[in-house]
């Protein structure tokens, strides 16, 4: 009996420093994340936050209608090239 409960607070023990463990390599990792976030915003790595920033609101408007319209023309210039590549037929290279 007495080997029993002891077994038992062996593994609860064990459970409880392998929780603890883990818990604590988390908080580890989002320390990690937050600091190298932190140090991307310092140099300028990370990019602007806000592409719009210091826009009037219609101006910001303005900028994000003329972006998407452009990335719409981008996709239709690149269908319009695979189109075009798929129906025409090809020469074979050795008739001259």
């Amino acid at each position: 009996m007495l080997k029993n409960k002891f077994e038992l607070c062996l593994l609860q023990r064990a459970k409880f420093v392998i929780i603890a463990t883990m818990k604590e390599k988390e908080s580890i990792k989002a320390k990690l994340i937050s600091f190298m976030k932190g140090v991307a915003s310092i140099s300028g790595a990370s990019g602007p936050k806000n592409p719009y920033e210091g826009l009037s609101p219609e101006d910001a408007d303005a900028k994000a209608l003329k972006s998407d319209w452009e990335t719409v023309g981008d996709d239709i210039r690149i269908a319009i090239g695979q189109f075009q590549k798929s129906t025409t037929p090809s020469v074979p290279k050795n008739r001259l």
